[in-house]
């Protein structure tokens, strides 16, 4: 190790923060395969006396800090380059007074001006927050407010990702239509950044500066808690799931049907979410419970060399009231009405198609891309399966009122050449659908990553360096990201079974 790594390490026996010393190659990557190689520390700080402690010593030494929350992102900003710390802030507001994290809590909620509120009494048009810490996640805050009949507004479909890294990347997800991105959610925001001198806590509660902090990468320092907007469940009586389905041997035809659609719906139509998933008959296990459900199961019946996309809306009755009126006038498009419980079955198999499970290996390359004209999407759709001909995998997305929103991830084989395949894949995909004439861009939920200088616009550039400057002048936080010469390499080039 460096002289700085060695310095680092004494300072965090000394200091009792918890660590683990290299080299860590399962730290090399992230959710996005992306590498920078093998790192050789990480810190797991428990709160921010500690994320306090360990930017002073980084500023005084020189060392380099990569934030990391859980690691399933897709923009490879939570890889570490060799010499810098990996800094891994699930514990950070979600640890008792031993160091112990755990699931089970008691949420602090407030309102707009920070105080203090009873959950059991709050009115269902009140704009409330959770003050959370940065390393808690929605899934274990929803089970925290379920009992409220509240819940987090905007839920990534990564639930166990952290609040914190949900807004270094300004994910999206179910309630993004309502909500907007999770920066757009966020009310508050507690960071540790930096001065020439040390570490400067700093409390951010302007809406502009929290927005643009929203997809700051880690790149201006070590978010500790946020105030995070929550939302009433919506009563039973109030809230319809309706799922939507055309069947077609011609995916560009598809794709035209249901562009044109969903520009009707988001026009005239408001909605928590919208996904939307092709289904064939490698989508789940023959045997899967959910081909014997008698609402469900006919969905996943698809005819010989024909395509079935199926579009998923959750919202309120008033709120979806003209979505049969559209569906009507589309031919071949079915509509029907399910219930929450079916909604979440058909979204769980939507989310296992993304790669977000365990038991699937998927390689993540050419996702997160947004068709702003949904009346080109048909022509994005031609262009992805042409491509995809004879590959596993099939595209899933989100409909979110701003465009189209598309992950593609081929599945691969637990073997170094069938990785390497899927990779050049997701290349050639890349070099087919993001092009100007199709009003297709890359990244627009997850940000940038270390694909910043390659697929980001010279005024993101300047923005975050912008913000850089501001928050981390002494330059401690990823500052690889803003390098132009930072080469990151795919993970599976190096990959042993």
């Amino acid at each position: 190790m460096t002289e700085r790594e060695d310095a680092t390490l004494a300072f965090l026996q000394e200091a009792g923060i918890r660590h683990e010393a290299g080299p860590l190659p399962g730290y090399a990557t992230d959710g996005s395969f992306l590498t920078l190689g093998v790192p050789r520390m990480i810190a797991f700080p428990k709160d921010e006396a500690e994320c306090v402690a360990l930017v002073d010593h980084a500023v005084r030494v020189g060392i380099a800090l990569v934030p990391r929350g859980t690691g399933s992102g897709t923009a490879g900003a939570a890889v570490a380059p060799p010499g810098s710390v990996l800094v891994d802030m699930e514990r950070v507001g979600a640890c008792d007074a031993r160091g112990y994290r755990h699931g089970l809590f008691r949420p602090r909620v407030v309102d707009a001006q920070g105080k203090d509120v009873d959950l059991t009494k709050a009115g269902l048009d009140d704009a409330l927050y959770v003050r959370i810490g940065a390393g808690r996640t929605s899934d274990e805050t929803n089970r925290a407010l379920a009992g409220h009949a509240w819940t987090v507004a905007v839920v990534p479909s990564s639930g166990y990702s952290t609040f914190g890294g949900n807004l270094a990347t300004n994910a999206r997800g179910s309630g993004t239509p309502a909500f907007g991105a999770f920066g757009d959610s966020v009310n508050r925001v507690r960071i540790v950044a930096t001065s020439k001198e040390g570490a400067r806590v700093l409390e951010v509660t302007d809406r502009d500066d929290v927005r643009r902090l929203a997809g700051h990468h880690g790149l201006c320092g070590l978010v500790t808690e946020l105030d995070v907007r929550i939302a009433p469940i919506p009563r039973g009586g109030d809230v319809v799931c309706v799922i939507l389905s055309i069947e077609s041997e011609d995916v560009g035809r598809l794709g035209a049907t249901i562009g044109g659609l969903m520009k009707r719906v988001s026009a005239s139509c408001r909605y928590f979410a919208g996904e939307f998933l092709f289904i064939d008959e490698g989508i789940v296990r023959p045997d899967d419970p959910i081909r014997a459900d008698p609402v469900l199961g006919g969905y996943f019946t698809v005819a010989a060399g024909h395509r079935r996309m199926v579009l998923l809306y959750r919202g309120t009755k008033e709120g979806l009231e003209g979505l049969p009126r559209i569906a009507a006038d589309v031919p071949d498009v079915t509509l029907r009405e399910i219930t929450f419980p079916q909604f979440r079955k058909m979204m769980a198999v939507r989310t296992a198609a993304t790669g977000k499970a365990l038991h699937r290996v998927n390689v993540p390359g050419c996702e997160d891309f947004i068709v702003y004209d949904p009346a080109r999407f048909g022509d994005v759709l031609s262009r992805m399966f042409a491509v995809m001909e004879g590959s596993s995998g099939r595209p899933v997305g989100h409909h979110y009122p701003d465009g189209i929103e598309v992950h593609y991830r081929p599945q691969a084989a637990v073997t170094r050449a069938d990785i390497e395949a899927a990779w050049a894949l997701n290349q050639k995909l890349r070099e087919a659908v993001l092009r100007p004439e199709l009003t297709v861009e890359d990244r627009k939920e997850h940000g940038l990553g270390l694909a910043l200088f390659r697929d980001g616009p010279a005024s993101r550039h300047e923005e975050l360096r912008r913000l850089k400057a501001e928050y981390d002048p002494a330059n401690v936080f990823s500052p690889h990201l803003l390098r132009p010469d930072t080469q990151e390499g795919f993970v599976g080039n190096s990959f042993r079974i």
